[in-house]
């Protein structure tokens, strides 16, 4: 409907917006979209939002499906060496931590069973054997036997007690503390000794509440941390500790208040060695020997004291077992 607001001289633009403003009817634009092109318009809107929900679904589910994939292959390696740890093995070890316990206190006498003596020792000890380390205080205590992880490794008196070089002077002595550390081959003679320390590592891993938590996992990166553990926890050689039947303890008693004490804590002082049938519960062999590092070249003591002392104490030992006199330091 025309309106006196607008003459024939006037813009048509400007007219129609005047108009539009009067009348309230929109003005129309050059050009309009059809029905068919709007309803191809709103298609692709409903087909692209499907499309994104069905891509969303699909990533949701390789995601879940990969998860569980992870999850499966981490409970294989679980279950692979669950199923070689017997619960007898399992019981090991709190049987070990407890029999240290009850036998840390007052010494209880020398003693050498007939089935360590002469030619039955080396059968004896041909057997696996967990091994623990550490001052005698340590062993009254769960705690105090965790602390002992970095003194019990298969050190030079072990090596020594099975190993023993043919003379004692103090270069064959330092020798077979540097073959310990090196790793060599004759640590290979020792290889049936474990280190407590490994299996208490990977006791938590062969649980049920371990594989439950890997179960329940949902968060890759939770999965991957797990798997890193159960890698470090090096299940192969914890289970072959677990399955030792005896135990060798030796327990170092406080400096004696004579003599040296060196930076790496080599001193005159007592060590208590037994060597324990733990499905037995027998005792099949104890002794307690003092060591004194004076003897030692003060510019070498600091260094191979305790590595010298520990050899000496094996072959000592071995000695006793066997019959025979233990050479005689050169």
């Amino acid at each position: 409907m025309p309106t006196f607001l607008t003459t024939p001289k006037m813009d048509p633009a400007l007219a129609a917006r005047v108009e539009a403003s009067v009348t309230g009817k929109p003005v129309a634009s050059g050009k309009t979209v059809s029905p068919r092109t709007m309803a191809l318009l709103r298609l692709a809107g409903i087909l692209g939002a499907i499309g994104m929900v069905a891509w969303i679904v699909i990533v949701q589910r390789q995601a879940n499906d990969a998860l569980a994939a992870d999850r499966n292959s981490l409970l294989a390696q679980l279950h692979e060496h669950s199923l070689l740890a017997t619960e007898n093995d399992i019981k090991l070890l709190p049987r070990v931590e407890n029999w240290v316990r009850e036998h840390s206190g007052d010494y209880e006498g020398d003693l050498v069973d007939d089935s360590v003596r002469g030619e039955n020792m080396a059968q004896s000890l041909a057997n696996p054997i967990i091994y623990l380390r550490g001052p005698i205080e340590g062993f009254k205590s769960t705690q105090g036997i965790i602390d002992m992880a970095p003194t019990t490794f298969r050190d030079a008196f072990v090596l020594c007690l099975f190993d023993p070089p043919e003379k004692a002077t103090e270069k064959t002595l330092r020798d077979a503390a540097k073959a310990v550390l090196s790793n060599g081959e004759r640590v290979k003679k020792i290889a049936h000794v474990s280190r407590f320390h490994v299996a208490r590592v990977g006791l938590p891993f062969l649980q049920p509440q371990w594989e439950e938590r890997v179960k329940v996992t949902e968060d890759s990166r939770q999965l991957a941390e797990m798997r890193r553990l159960l890698k470090q926890a090096a299940l192969e050689n914890a289970v072959k500790a677990m399955k030792s039947r005896l135990l060798l303890a030796v327990m170092d008693e406080p400096k004696d208040g004579k003599g040296p004490s060196e930076i790496d804590g080599a001193n005159r002082h007592y060590i208590r060695v037994m060597l324990v049938d733990m499905d037995a519960d027998k005792v099949l062999l104890r002794q307690r020997k003092l060591v004194d590092p004076a003897w030692i070249p003060t510019s070498r003591r600091s260094d191979y004291a305790n590595g010298i002392n520990s050899c000496e104490l094996g072959m000592e030992v071995r000695a006793i077992m066997t019959g025979t006199a233990a050479p005689p330091r050169e």
